[in-house]
């Protein structure tokens, strides 16, 4: 296949915003009738595979892998052979279709893994109440003034971008409101889901997960053994 033609399916990959350095390209040896080239996605089964005319650099036809649950490999499209054209429409559309929704699934956190990471967190730590009494109007206070502090705690700490800052203290406030409606279980409830939720929001580790929990501890140990 020649340069030119490579160096453009190239070009098109760094167009759609994906790394070229995550692909493989290699000559496959030649046939009476074909002389295949074959671009593979590292350390997947995607590929796609063209084939030159053996008396025709400028005519071509390819097939490749489908991103579904079995990996399909296509028939050879198209049966004859057709210009540079025809070529880079297919191989936009493997890239759009095939490769950036694979890749998009790598990097998709799974949010129910990382809540099932977090459970442990929580197991016998002292934020463990049976009381059923409603808050005062000084323990409310006193609670809105320690989730302030545990906001900038978090802040200092794990330093979130803004769109992530905006949805923790979407998840604050929340917890913040939930100071007038709620008993103190089903408060500390809310407040466990809420330290999951954050820990979502900042994709930790488990490690990083105990830092938060933490932190909230520290934050919230004095409130009239709210947390003891």
């Amino acid at each position: 296949m020649l340069k030119r033609y490579r160096n453009h399916l190239l070009k098109m990959i760094q167009e759609k915003g994906i790394d070229p350095r995550l692909f493989k390209a290699e000559d496959l040896g030649s046939t009476k009738a074909i002389a295949p080239f074959m671009i593979t996605l590292k350390e997947s089964l995607l590929m796609f595979m063209i084939e030159n005319p053996e008396n025709d650099f400028h005519c071509f036809r390819w097939r490749f892998t489908e991103f579904n649950p079995r990996f399909t490999v296509t028939e050879r499209i198209p049966t004859g052979w057709v210009q540079p054209d025809g070529l880079y429409n297919a191989f936009k559309y493997w890239l759009e279709d095939h490769v950036k929704p694979y890749l998009y699934e790598q990097v998709e956190p799974d949010l129910w893994e990382r809540i099932a990471l977090q459970e442990p967190l929580l197991t016998g730590s002292a934020l463990i109440s049976e009381d059923t009494e409603y808050f005062t109007d000084d323990e409310k206070f006193r609670l809105r003034m320690s989730i302030e502090t545990f906001r900038l705690s978090v802040v200092n700490t794990f330093q979130p971008s803004d769109d992530q800052l905006k949805v923790i203290d979407g998840h604050l406030k929340y917890l913040k409101d939930a100071v007038d409606r709620l008993n103190r279980i089903d408060w500390r409830g809310v407040a466990i889901m809420t330290l999951i939720q954050i820990s979502i929001v900042l994709t930790l580790d488990t490690e990083k997960g105990r830092l938060l929990l933490s932190l909230f501890e520290q934050v919230f140990s004095g409130v009239l053994k709210l947390i003891q």
